[in-house]
C-alpha cells in the first residue's frame, strides 16, 4: 500500500498500535490484535434494539451488510448497528463504544467477502496514552501538534468513539473510502487517511473534511 505519510508520522502511528485496547475480528495486519474472534456486546443485546427510535440499522453476521430495519428486532443471523450518530456517554469509557464494535464488525465482514483486509490500529485509548502520544507529537511538531494528534480533553478516541484503520491494499483503501458511510463511520480531517468516527448513521451523509484536527 502507497501513502504519502510523513516519516515522523509513521513513528507517531506506530505508536498508537502499543495503545491500543480494541478487540474485534481482523485478517492478518501488520497491527496485532488480542483476539480473532467478534467482540460481544456488553450493554446491547445485538439482535434487540429500542422501539421508540426511527430508522434503526442492522447487519448480517455473515456479509456484515447494513439494513435498516422498520420493526423491533435484527433478526437472527444479525447484529445491531445503531440508529444515528454514535455520541458520547455520561462518564469515560474503559473500551471502545460496543455499538462502533459492531460497526467495525460490518466492515471487516463486508470487506473480507470482497477480498479485502481491514484492521485497527487504535481505538479507545485512556487519559493518559492519549497525553504520551500528544506529547510525542508536540516533541515532533512544536506548535503544530494539534494537527496531528489531540490533547486529552480533544479527543474522541479516550471516549471510545475513534478508530484508526489500516488497509491491506491500495483497493481495500479504496473500497472503505467510497464505502464508509454505509456503516455509519466518516473520515474527519483531510491529513489523517486512517481516522474515522461514527458521526452518521449508517447509510447517512459524511460532513465535509476538516483540514487538520486543530
Amino acid at each position: 500500500m502507497k501513502y504519502a505519510l510523513k516519516p515522523q508520522l509513521i513513528g507517531v502511528a506506530l505508536a498508537f498500535c502499543m495503545l491500543t485496547s480494541v478487540t474485534v475480528p481482523t485478517t492478518a495486519s501488520p497491527s496485532p490484535s488480542p483476539s480473532n474472534q467478534p467482540t460481544p456486546t456488553p450493554s446491547i443485546k445485538p439482535s434487540v434494539f429500542p422501539s421508540a427510535r426511527p430508522s434503526h440499522y442492522c447487519a448480517s453476521s455473515v456479509s456484515g451488510k447494513p439494513v435498516r430495519i422498520s420493526g423491533v428486532h435484527c433478526g437472527r443471523g444479525n447484529f445491531y448497528l445503531g440508529y444515528g450518530p454514535l455520541n458520547k456517554g455520561k462518564s469515560r469509557p474503559a473500551q471502545l463504544d460496543p455499538l462502533l464494535k459492531n460497526r467495525i464488525r460490518a466492515v471487516q465482514l463486508s470487506a473480507t467477502a470482497k477480498g479485502f483486509s481491514v484492521g485497527v490500529t487504535s481505538g479507545w485509548r485512556s487519559l493518559n496514552d492519549q497525553q504520551r502520544i500528544y506529547n510525542n507529537a508536540v516533541k515532533l511538531y512544536k506548535n503544530q501538534a494539534d494537527r496531528w494528534a489531540l490533547p486529552p480533553e480533544k479527543s474522541m478516541h479516550p471516549w471510545g468513539l475513534a478508530v484508526d484503520l489500516h488497509f491491506g491494499s491500495q483497493a481495500a483503501a479504496n473500497w472503505f473510502k467510497q464505502n464508509s458511510w454505509t456503516f455509519g463511520l466518516c473520515r474527519v480531517y483531510k491529513n489523517e487517511w486512517w481516522h474515522f468516527e461514527p458521526v452518521i448513521a449508517p447509510g447517512g451523509k459524511c460532513p465535509r473534511l476538516k483540514v487538520n484536527a486543530s
